[in-house]
């Protein structure tokens, strides 16, 4: 039994990690599967895998929906965290293998429709809301 209730991983901070990935087009309708897993205290509380609703043009544009679904996930999660109490003003972390992604994510050039994935990702790092490792 742990003294309290409390997580052996629990240092207070409950500081949030998260990590994303993407296939491209290797469904047969050449749609890309997305996937992300939230963790806290060592945990996962939240791991979406979810069939894309359009086809990536390529495996960067696959890697930024990803990155962009795990970002709003995540902060949701810190919302509701916050609305509980749990207080964590740092960047959301999130973990991405492909250097092409945080590239543009990073690069601080708003480029396309606003309403684009792409846009809400740069606005984000921008926001300095998101930032990865």
């Amino acid at each position: 039994m742990f003294e309290g209730a409390k997580h052996p991983l629990e240092n207070g901070k409950n500081r949030l990690q998260t990590f994303s990935d993407s296939d491209y087009a290797a469904d047969e309708t050449r749609r890309s599967t997305t996937g992300s897993v939230v963790m806290m205290n060592g945990g996962p509380i939240s791991w979406p895998s979810v069939l894309g609703k359009t086809a990536a043009m390529s495996t960067c544009g696959a890697e930024v929906n990803a990155a962009a679904a795990a970002a709003k996930d995540a902060l949701h999660l810190r919302q509701m965290l916050m609305d509980l109490g749990y207080t964590d003003a740092a960047p959301l972390r999130i973990g991405e293998d492909n250097a092409a992604c945080i590239a543009q994510a990073e690069s601080g050039i708003m480029f396309g429709r606003p309403s684009t994935t792409r846009f809400i990702l740069q606005q984000l790092v921008v926001d300095k809301q998101v930032d990865f490792t």
